[in-house]
Parts: C-alpha cells; structure tokens; sequence
C-alpha cells in the first residue's frame, strides 16, 4: 500500500504542469481574433469615485476554461446524462477551441446527445457537421456509422444503406466499418 507521502509527492508533481497549461490557455485566448458578442454584455457596476472605469486595475478579465477542462466536463455531463448540459459545453469548446484536435470529437459528441433523445433529424445534422468539418478526424468512421443508424431510425433506408457504404468504403479495417457490414446484413435479411 502506498503511504499517503507518496500520493502526495505524486500530487505535487502536477502543481507545473498545471501553471504551465494555465499560461498556455491564457496565451491562446488573448492571441485569437476577438469574436462579436451575439448578445449585449451587460453594463459594469458603477466604480465609485475617482475609481478607473471597467473594474480595479491589475483586474483579470472573464477567461475562457482551458481546452482539457472544457472537454471533461462535456464528457462528465454526457455519461451522466446530462444531455443539455453537454451539448452546451461541447458548442462552447468548438466555439473556443474549433481548431483542437478534439474538435471533431466535440463536434460528434453533440450528435451523440441528440441521437440517444431520439433527435434522429437533428442528430444527423450533427454527425453532418463533423463528416464535412473534420474529414480527417479520428471520429468521422464513428459520425458515419450513427449517421447511417439515426437515417434508418428515421425511415430513409437507402440513404441510410447509402452512408454505410461509403464508411466501409473509406475506412474498410475500422471497427465501424465492420458494425456498418452487420447492419446492412441485417437490412437486407429483413427486405428479403
């Protein structure tokens, strides 16, 4: 059994790391271009006299959570259950973070959200975004493969049969090319 010293040398090792990613994160939010608000900020609390407007100096303004911490949470709220809650933080990463390797898997796990409400229409249209987004991600074999489940969940056969071609057409080694081969089996054992 390891003492508790040890977990907490262990621990103590992370305390870098974790400065480090927090200056990274601070250094990628102040170097992108500045978005538009989609709605009007609310107006600052009256300083007081003499005071500097928009808050004491030295103030840190509103910051973007790091890429990391964004991403748990979406997946935190999506095993929990939690479906609105995740969708919100995953459209709030891509809005932050569109260019991040975990981008495309943000973007899937919306569709994800939607297809286990049985949102089949607008789960689609999710997968969508991250076949068209991100056809070099690591999930466009997995937006594919629900793709053609919430299709045929909705009634449209052949395009659902139409899209799991095309997955084992473009990935035919993935482990979801071979879960389109059972699917379409299946279609066609139940047409015959």
């Amino acid at each position: 059994n390891p003492s508790p010293n040890r977990f907490q040398t262990l621990g103590q090792g992370w305390e870098k790391p974790r400065r480090l990613r927090g200056k990274l994160a601070y250094k990628a939010a102040n170097t992108r271009t500045p978005r538009r608000p989609t709605t009007a900020l609310p107006a600052a609390p009256p300083a007081g006299p003499g005071a500097p407007p928009g808050g004491p100096p030295g103030a840190p303004a509103a910051s973007v959570p790091d890429p990391d911490t964004l991403y748990k949470s979406g997946l935190s709220y999506l095993s929990g259950g939690q479906y609105a809650l995740a969708m919100q933080t995953f459209q709030e990463f891509l809005k932050d973070y569109a260019d991040s390797d975990l981008a495309s898997n943000a973007q899937f796990y919306i569709g994800e959200c939607y297809y286990v409400q049985g949102n089949y229409a607008q789960a689609v249209t999710e997968y969508n975004k991250c076949i068209e987004r991100y056809p070099s991600g690591n999930k466009l074999p997995a937006a594919q493969l629900k793709k053609g489940y919430a299709l045929q969940e909705l009634g449209q056969q052949t395009a659902a049969e139409r899209e799991l071609r095309s997955l084992i057409q473009r990935n035919p080694n993935s482990r979801e090319a071979d879960l389109a081969r059972q699917r379409l089996r299946k279609l066609r054992a139940k047409t015959r």
